[in-house]
């Protein structure tokens, strides 16, 4: 079976500023840093809401890997919850013109469709603006889930490119993971 090409989208905010907030009606929702970092939780949670989208650029990762990007200093985790569980994973990583990318952004699969996307991106983008980057940034595609782009566009981002990338390939289901 052949894939076909992704559209990819480049995305930005410039300052705080455009940011339009959404705020979810469950004020249980709460986003803090992984920190200290745990490397095992990183793995779990980035392959767990990826998998659905063909995230498996990190399937060969060793633990070493996931060790060696936890604790970058370049990298920030959030990690979402509402009650003890956790519902929602981003990770930011600096870049050396003082931007801020966010690498990955999503929600636990069993969270989808209750309102918490938007209150969550709402949460990374001011924790990543309260660093003072000169912008913040990310790429999504038309492979991530079907709101993610209407979710950036609706919380004030940008695109600021498009182009044509290769197909993601598949990747593994969750449960298939050793």
């Amino acid at each position: 079976m052949a894939f076909s090409p992704k559209r990819v989208y480049e995305m930005e905010l410039s300052h705080l500023g455009e940011l339009v907030p959404r705020r979810s009606d469950d004020q249980r929702l709460r986003v803090g840093v992984l920190d200290p970092p745990l490397p095992a939780l990183n793995r779990f949670l980035f392959t767990l809401i990826g998998a659905d989208y063909g995230w498996s650029h990190r399937e060969h990762w060793r633990r070493k890997q996931w060790e060696s990007f936890a604790a970058s200093d370049e990298i920030t985790a959030l990690v979402g919850t509402v009650g003890h569980t956790p519902i929602a994973y981003a990770e930011l990583e600096a870049q050396t013109d003082d931007s801020l990318r966010i690498l990955t952004l999503g929600l636990v699969p069993e969270f989808i469709g209750r309102g918490y996307g938007g209150t969550f991106l709402t949460d990374v983008v001011e924790y990543a603006f309260s660093t003072n980057p000169q912008r913040l940034w990310l790429t999504t595609c038309d492979r991530d889930h079907p709101h993610a782009l209407s979710n950036y566009q609706a919380r004030g981002f940008r695109i600021i490119g498009e182009m044509t990338g290769p197909p993601n390939p598949k990747a593994k289901s969750f449960w298939d993971w050793k």
